[in-house]
């Protein structure tokens, strides 16, 4: 079954607060999102949004997403 997220155009939490998206380097590097998170929090305005793409819990390597059997490359 394939399931597609689409953002929306606009976040009905936002209520006119800045953001901020921490685009960066997420598999095989150290979790700097949580530095930046903590110096943002710290340093940044009280009403700033942080999106940050870095899961909770990352998906295994070895997990239903990433394994394709026999098929062959693209």
């Amino acid at each position: 079954m394939t399931i597609t997220v689409v953002t929306p155009e606009t976040d009905p939490h936002n209520h006119g607060h800045p953001q901020i998206f921490l685009a960066g380097g997420i598999t095989g590097c150290p979790d700097w999102q949580a530095d930046a998170i903590q110096m943002l929090t710290e340093l940044g305005p009280d009403n700033l949004v942080i999106a940050n793409p870095r899961r909770q819990h990352p998906i295994p390597p070895e997990g239903p997403e990433t394994s394709f059997g026999n098929e062959p490359p693209f």
